[in-house]
């Protein structure tokens, strides 16, 4: 495996697992990214929220974490899952407009963060978060 770190992006190379056969499925990527987040410390739902895949919650610290599953088609993950092209910066605009349905409907108020989960075809993934915020009193 070789790991080569761009100014925006990484790549792996040598690490396929199911070569270049078929395109991960968004359900089989959310499966995949529920179940790394459950095994690292979150209590994971599902919601029906337009935007938004999966509803985290961090065991240890509290933080809700509102989470953007993103299927990816080559070998590198981006530094940044919701800047740099247009696609991205839609996602991140409908994780945000899904967050606001999400919190005005259940009135939660407490700590909240934005994740992405990154999946490639191999089931390698990479997950990463923005800063966290106070919502509420």
């Amino acid at each position: 495996m070789n790991v080569s770190i761009g100014s925006t992006s990484i790549s792996v190379t040598g690490d396929s697992t199911h070569g270049d056969a078929t395109r991960m499925t968004k359900k089989d990527a959310v499966s995949r990214a529920a179940r790394y987040l459950s095994n690292h410390g979150y209590e994971v739902s599902t919601t029906t929220v337009k935007g938004i895949d999966l509803i985290a919650k961090d065991k240890a610290n509290g933080i809700l974490a509102l989470v953007a599953v993103q299927t990816l088609k080559g070998k590198s993950f981006p530094l940044q899952p919701f800047s740099h092209t247009k696609t991205r910066l839609n996602r991140f605009h409908s994780l945000a407009a899904g967050a606001t349905a999400y919190l005005t409907r259940h009135h939660y108020k407490g700590l909240l963060r934005f994740d992405s989960v990154m999946v490639r075809d191999d089931g390698a993934l990479d997950h990463s978060y923005r800063r966290t915020f106070r919502i509420g009193a």
